[in-house]
């Protein structure tokens, strides 16, 4: 499941982002997308066509060929069927989270890693919370949500979280 998720994300990451800078729809920067690039092992069966675009300067190919790359990748592995709920995923895009049985609701869906609830008057702080929070262990409920429903509102949380 962590490969298909992988394959996914980078998939996602290198369709998502046309400009220069990075921004919720694009959530990399040229700059980064080269560095993701440089980092496959193009001499893998499969990238070519990443390599001979990188090699002619052609930055759109390159990432639209990764993409490609991973997407096949993805499709191929097979994964279990889900039949439990979506609600667990639904809950992270309204920005409810529970972490150590400390629920909080973040405005707007969007997170805040940097947020601990327990660093308030009349409460003692507990480090755990954010730690927690931040091994993003809510992350697999948007996987199994997309999986079973194929609806990217599920992928692009994903990749606005990360």
């Amino acid at each position: 499941m962590r490969i298909v998720l992988f394959c996914a994300l980078c998939a996602a990451v290198l369709t998502a982002f046309p400009g220069n800078a990075a921004s919720a729809d694009h959530p990399l920067t040229d700059a980064q997308a080269r560095s993701l690039l440089a980092s496959l092992d193009l001499s893998r069966p499969g990238l070519a066509p990443v390599a001979a675009a990188l090699k002619r300067g052609d930055a759109a190919a390159a990432r639209k060929a990764a993409a490609d790359y991973f997407r096949k990748k993805a499709a191929a592995l097979p994964l279990p069927v889900f039949r439990g709920s979506c609600r667990p995923a639904d809950d992270i895009l309204a920005g409810r989270i529970t972490v150590v049985r400390i629920p909080h609701v973040f405005p707007g869906g969007v997170i805040d890693w940097r947020f601990n609830p327990t660093r308030a008057p009349g409460r003692d702080l507990d480090p755990e919370w954010q730690w927690q929070l931040n091994r993003m262990g809510f992350w697999p409920a948007l996987g199994r949500a997309y999986r079973k429903t194929g609806d990217g509102k599920y992928a692009k949380a994903f990749v606005s979280q990360l």
